[in-house]
């Protein structure tokens, strides 16, 4: 018979509370993120509709309110949601090309491993940074060549141009953003877990690093 002390243990050992987590990204960042996701999409789906160019309209505006809600946050937010953290964060994706290149060029020479030992999941974590960072960039030039193109800024020949460059700005957009889906779903393989879903629930598991956003 098994004593009541160790049956009582392994009762105990057996019913494991779910692992400890702590808050990472903030309510305010998490609503800009999606508000932002669903004006850009909404704006992209409205682009082409004559009968929705007033929708269309409101959403540009909330994307440059949003645009300007992010820069103040970034300035006197907590510190993983300021600017400076996204700014150094993208810079380092020079520095991993760097050291990737510098990593591939020793194959082959004396005391060297025959396979380089890239960290591919630094590489796409920085990468993400620099398309967070570029697309916080392209915001202000995609709202202000639709409002030029709106209002006619400098008459119909300028408009044009103007609209030129707000169909382009939004083709970027959307491939940076398309880009940064990608990026998320290759890092949740590589890490093992999901990468999109703190800016839901706005928390990791202790003991996890967290990505600046």
């Amino acid at each position: 018979m098994i004593p009541d002390t160790l049956a009582g243990n392994a009762a105990s050992g057996m019913k494991q509370g779910p692992a400890p987590v702590r808050p990472v990204i903030g309510l305010p960042m998490r609503i800009f993120h999606w508000a932002l996701a669903l004006s850009f999409t909404g704006a992209w789906l409205t682009a082409e509709a004559d009968g929705l160019r007033e929708v269309h309209t409101v959403l540009g505006y909330t994307m440059a309110g949003l645009l300007a809600f992010r820069l103040v946050y970034g300035l006197v937010g907590p510190k993983r949601a300021r600017l400076s953290a996204l700014h150094a964060r993208a810079a380092g994706l020079p520095r991993w090309l760097r050291a990737t290149w510098q990593t591939v060029k020793s194959l082959g020479r004396p005391g060297t491993p025959d396979a380089p030992r890239v960290n591919w999941s630094q590489g796409l974590g920085v990468a993400t940074g620099a398309i967070l960072a570029a697309m916080l960039a392209l915001i202000a030039p995609l709202v202000l060549s639709g409002l030029a193109t709106l209002d006619e800024w400098g008459g119909h020949r300028v408009a044009e141009l103007t609209e030129e460059l707000h169909e382009f700005s939004g083709s970027l957009l959307l491939g940076l953003v398309l880009s940064h889906l990608a990026l998320l779903a290759v890092l949740s393989v590589l890490r093992r877990r999901n990468e999109a879903a703190p800016m839901i629930t706005g928390r990791l598991p202790v003991g996890t690093r967290p990505r600046i956003h």
